[in-house]
């Protein structure tokens, strides 16, 4: 384990927070024996309960709405007895309204991809850049283009399910452009029959190592198999 200390002689830092967490570093940290993190959770709760909720503050230090209700005579209050008096409002019922939001480019297949999942965008932005976000709490993805505009939502998939989601007036746009980009103007392309050359045979002879056979065409050869065998073939 380890700690990240806070920068020091921050603007935004209070003497009060320094103060708590030097005391906690100084009385429950430099002894801390703890392996885990969950163990040095339960240490440091434990060590809360019986020794820094226990600390006692002077009455200036209260602030004036909680000293009406202070009724503790003949000693200062504890830090517990003050975190009594601070009540905690409730859980919202929806969750905090923050979004995860990802830069993709769109691929040919005019789709983003995003939490392993690719959903569908005009064709027009195939190659571009685009921002798909999802807000927490709703089921929802919607893609926006480099300007901010709202081009495309959808039912967010599983995350990691490899599923595409597309609306069918994408489907049909991209079908077109696809079928768009055949034509019949021209005959389609053949590959050229090129054989090897002279130099190229030899090449590939001396790299294997072969040597080729001598061929002789001689009439003459095949008249003289025709006398021994005394006869003749036609």
């Amino acid at each position: 384990m380890s700690v990240v200390p806070c920068p020091p002689r921050r603007g935004n830092r209070k003497g009060s927070v320094e103060k708590s967490n030097h005391f906690a570093t100084q009385r429950w940290w430099r002894t801390m024996t703890a392996a885990t993190m969950g163990e040095a959770q339960r240490l440091f709760d434990r060590w809360c309960a019986r020794i820094a909720d226990r600390r006692k503050r002077p009455l200036s230090r209260i602030p004036d709405d909680m000293a009406g209700l202070i009724e503790i005579a003949g000693r200062r209050p504890m830090v517990f007895e003050l975190a009594l008096l601070e009540g905690l409002r409730p859980l919202p019922a929806m969750p905090f309204p923050a979004e995860i939001t990802s830069k993709v480019n769109v691929g040919p297949s005019a789709t983003a991809r995003f939490e392993g999942n690719a959903y569908g965008v005009p064709v027009a932005l195939r190659g571009h850049t685009v921002v798909v976000s999802h807000r927490l709490g709703t089921d929802t993805v919607e893609v926006r283009s480099p300007g901010g505009i709202v081009v495309a939502a959808h039912r967010l998939a599983p995350k990691g399910a490899g599923a595409i989601v597309r609306t069918p007036e994408q489907h049909r746009s991209l079908e077109q452009t696809v079928l768009a980009a055949f034509t019949t103007d021209r005959p389609c392309s053949t590959k050229s029959n090129r054989p090897p050359g002279e130099a190229s045979r030899a090449e590939a002879a001396r790299l294997r190592g072969d040597v080729p056979d001598a061929v002789v065409v001689d009439l003459a050869a095949y008249q003289a198999v025709i006398d021994n065998n005394g006869t003749a073939t036609r």
